[in-house]
Parts: structure tokens; sequence; C-alpha cells
């Protein structure tokens, strides 16, 4: 399972759902292409696309897009989520939202390919998710932050490249705005490799998979990895390139050995669009701490 750390596994997946087991609506209509698997089609309740520690939704909303991408969604009772560093921790609801591939685990099950046109489309599904939980909450007047974190990132990404700014801030940890082409390619083959810690360096897998072998351990690597490379792909400083960012905060790792770190012309486009860019020195897995150092230090508002 080493491959998929290639994106960091959020402290928050533990349970999962499938799909077949909750009322379904129409699914989009590229879902009439053959699969060999059964694609993910979303219910009507849309309250069973995340997992909250409590019922209680307070006025204050974060919109927790994990890592991985993983088959299970976990979460941490609210007395270890890592939000409890906030001072106003007990004015915030925060659901963890689900994924394509942890709420239908059959695309693990597939019996000849798990293919890219595949991989595509369950990110678009993805993206729907949180289009969908957005709505949801803002039609309750809620106020809502969506907080990515690693493959999260790129899902929020994703979803500032296709919808409306309806939340009322995003904030994106350890993500990249254009991904170094030959990772993309090796995650597109079912790999993935990592950076040195220069956060620049990329280092291919030692030992690629086999994309013919049918074990778990593969099916999920390559599922995973194919996911990572049809959210990856995209050249972010061009296709927001007329977005408005000023509702974004921008947190990396300079020595980020997942996703490598920030370049200097990501950064140059994030300011210019008007975000707020955060870099820290401890890591993939650790920018969050610096986010809840900024909110404590005041020089961030949630």
């Amino acid at each position: 399972m080493g491959i998929i750390h290639f994106f960091l596994f959020s402290p928050f997946l533990m349970s999962l759902f499938s799909c077949n087991s909750l009322a379904q609506e129409a699914s989009p209509p590229s879902t009439a292409l053959k699969t060999t698997y059964q694609r993910t089609v979303l219910p009507a309740d849309t309250t069973a696309l995340w997992l909250s520690p409590d019922s209680l939704i307070r006025d204050l909303v974060i919109i927790d897009c994990p890592g991985g991408p993983d088959s299970t969604l976990e979460y941490r009772p609210r007395n270890r989520a890592r939000y409890r560093y906030l001072s106003n921790y007990d004015e915030i609801s925060v659901i963890s939202l689900h994924q394509a591939q942890s709420f239908n685990t059959s695309m693990y099950r597939y019996t000849d390919e798990f293919s890219m046109e595949d991989a595509r489309y369950e990110v678009d599904i993805t993206v729907e998710m949180l289009n969908r939980a957005i709505d949801y909450f803002k039609s309750r007047d809620k106020k809502v932050i969506v907080v990515g974190t690693s493959y999260g990132a790129f899902v929020v990404q994703n979803y500032l490249l296709n919808e409306p700014a309806k939340a009322d801030q995003y904030i994106i940890l350890s993500g990249r705005l254009d991904i170094d082409q030959v990772m993309v390619e090796e995650t597109m083959n079912g790999n993935s490799g990592s950076f040195l810690d220069d956060g620049r360096t990329y280092v291919p897998d030692e030992k690629p998979i086999r994309i013919e072998h049918k074990d778990m351990d593969t099916r999920e690597d390559l599922v995973c990895n194919r996911l990572k490379a049809a959210i990856g792909h995209h050249r972010y400083t061009e296709q927001l390139a007329q977005r408005d960012l000023s509702d974004v905060l921008y947190f990396y790792a300079v020595n980020d050995q997942n996703v490598g770190a920030l370049t200097k012309q990501e950064i140059e486009f994030l300011e210019k669009r008007g975000a707020r860019v955060f870099a820290d020195d401890r890591g993939h897995n650790k920018t969050w701490q610096r986010l809840i150092d900024e909110v404590e230090a005041g020089k961030v508002k949630l």
C-alpha cells in the first residue's frame, strides 16, 4: 500500500458506505458506456455523502475533503479531531466528505480494467459530491469553509474549475497547481514515486506494479493512482487564470515529498489571483498545523 501514500491519508478516514444500499438518482449519460464495474451514482439523500461525529450542525461548517484517495472514509471523534486546537472549535461542525472510491468500493472489483475514462468519470462524481454538500449547507444559511488536504486539495481545485464560488472560504493544504508531467504519467500507469526532501527532485517507483496482475493490493494501487492522474493532470495555473482566488488560502510544504513543493511560478500565480499563500517546513502531512498556527495568531480568520 506504500504506493498510495503519494497523497496523504486523512486522519478522518474510518467507515464506508456502498452506493448499492442507498436510493439512487439517474447517473450522467456517460454511465451508459460499457464498464467492468458498477459506476458510482449519487443518492437522493445528500446527507449520505458525509460522516460527522455528531448530529448537531452549528452555524460554521467545515467540509473536510480528505487525502488518499482511499477506499474507506474515516473520521475522529470531536475530542480527537485536528480542528480541536482552534479556540472557537465549539462553534464549528466538521463533516468528512466521501469521495467516489470510498462511497462505491465496487470499483476495486473491476474485472478487466479500470481505465482512465473510468477514473475521469469518478473524479467528476467526487467533485459533484462536494458541490452538493456546499449547496446543502448554504441552503440552510450556514457559513461554509471547504478544507482539502492532499488528494482532497485537488478535489477542491477541480471544483473551482467547474463551479461558481458558493462556499465562504476554501483552504487548500499540501496541493499543487501544476503536477510534474513525469508524475502524471507514472500515476496513469498505476504507479507513483516521490520527491526528495528538496521538494523538487522526482524519483519514480523502484518497483512499478504490473497492471495485468489482479490481486487486491494491485487493484487498489491502480485505481487510486489512476484517480490521481485524472485529477492531477490539469494545468491549474492556466485553467484558473480567469478566476478570482481571494477566497482561497493555500498552505504548502517546501520539503513536500508526496506532491512536491509549489514552484515560484505557482506561488506568483496564486498571489496574482488574490490567494494568500503560506509556506511551512514540516512536510506534506503537517501543513494543517500551520493553518492552526495562523488562526490562533490571528493572521487567518475562519
